[in-house]
């Protein structure tokens, strides 16, 4: 799917869920969010662009993810 190798090439990503995704991106939201726009079927995809910090985030996803969004990313 070409949204979805566009969001591999924003850097570092994890894939946790079915239609979500986290990425590790040194791009700006509006940057990130102008890219994925060209590569999305607008009548059927949809996208949320915001940053996220471990020290302001809670969740109960598996350990795996866990330790990937609190490493330090180069």
């Amino acid at each position: 799917m070409l949204l979805y190798n566009e969001i591999k090439k924003l850097g570092e990503y994890y894939h946790p869920m079915d239609r979500m995704w986290m990425v590790y991106s040194e791009f700006s939201q509006d940057r990130i969010a102008s890219r994925l726009q060209k590569c999305m079927n607008l009548n059927n995809d949809r996208v949320f662009v915001a940053e996220v910090r471990p020290a302001a985030s809670q969740g109960w996803l598996g350990t795996k993810f866990w330790q990937w969004f609190n490493s330090e990313k180069k």
